[in-house]
């Protein structure tokens, strides 16, 4: 048995009343998942259920259309609506003027359809208009430029051609991206190099250091320079956010396990590099082993790997 408590809930949440501009009501219901719009539509048996898609994402919605079959979900849902009462009741009214046998033979008289037209004026003013829309927005960044001439408030230059990545509205002001980033350096909290060494000096990290002075990490960064400071006056400002550890000394014996294991492993690969390097470079390989046989010779002393592998070469 469906509860029809939890679907009036429902509808409040989530439902639509419409009526268009010919005066035809329909009830719609919106999900991202179509899971329990198929419940809805189990429940109630009527209806059917479409995907929907808009400019941010994709969804279904169940859409009921005929007058006796919103009629028939009205007296189902009002008892335990809330929010969605008076949306029901301008639908009611809509739905009131239209006939209950209508083939279209008939056309709308002039006075019908302006009482369906103030019916559906009257529901589109509960709508909330908390936002502005898109093209509203388009229209006020258009008048903004046209006000200042499509030139920049601060330098003078004509954007009139630019990009739009160039022309930039800040404070209702047309201003170009070099002169909006000249600002917004002029325009951060005054601080002093002697504040900034302060506040480095007593600080763990640099993100410490900008919430001392209120600063953004990144605005530190740039006074800094402004400054003329070193990038790095400290020793934890190359490991900024990870702390600083101090390089521990390898061990001689431990290096020479690594290179072993690590000569193991790539062994063949290793080889091929060395042929793959004597084959190009023969001449200078040999000339390298000559002259080193050549020193071990005239110092009088043992002949080094090198040296054998030279004579091996019949060098």
């Amino acid at each position: 048995m469906a509860n029809w408590e939890y679907w009036a809930g429902f509808f409040d949440g989530e439902g639509c009343v419409t009526i268009n501009i010919r005066g035809q009501v329909q009830v719609s219901v919106s999900q991202k998942y179509p899971e329990i719009l198929n419940l809805l539509l189990e429940d109630f048996g009527k209806g059917r259920i479409d995907p929907k898609s808009t400019r941010v994402n994709y969804g279904y919605a169940w859409r009921l259309t005929g007058k006796q079959n919103i009629l028939e979900f009205f007296d189902k849902i009002y008892p335990y609506s809330i929010v969605k009462k008076k949306d029901i009741d301008l639908g009611r009214k809509a739905l009131s003027f239209i006939r209950d046998n209508n083939q279209g033979c008939n056309p709308l008289s002039s006075d019908e359809l302006n009482e369906r037209m103030k019916v559906r004026d009257e529901l589109l003013s509960t709508r909330p208009k908390n936002h502005i829309t898109m093209s509203e927005e388009y229209r006020i960044r258009n008048q903004i430029k046209e006000e200042c001439d499509y030139r920049c408030v601060v330098c003078g230059e004509s954007l009139r051609n630019k990009p739009v990545n160039c022309q930039i509205i800040s404070g209702g002001k047309l201003i170009c991206n070099k002169c909006h980033a000249h600002r917004s350096i002029a325009e951060f909290k005054h601080v002093s190099k002697e504040e900034i060494e302060e506040a480095l000096n007593t600080s763990d990290s640099i993100k410490e250091a900008a919430q001392k002075l209120g600063l953004a990490r990144s605005s530190l960064g740039i006074k800094r320079k402004k400054f003329g400071l070193s990038l790095h006056p400290h020793k934890y400002l190359r490991t900024i956010n990870r702390g600083y550890k101090e390089k521990k000394p390898v061990d001689p014996e431990k290096k020479k396990e690594w290179d072993r294991l690590y000569y193991q492993k790539h062994k063949e690969e290793l080889i091929a590099k060395q042929k793959e390097y004597y084959e190009r470079n023969r001449d200078k390989v040999l000339e390298y082993h000559k002259e080193l046989y050549l020193k071990q010779k005239t110092k009088g002393g043992r002949l080094s790997d090198e040296g054998s592998h030279l004579q091996l070469l019949g060098k």
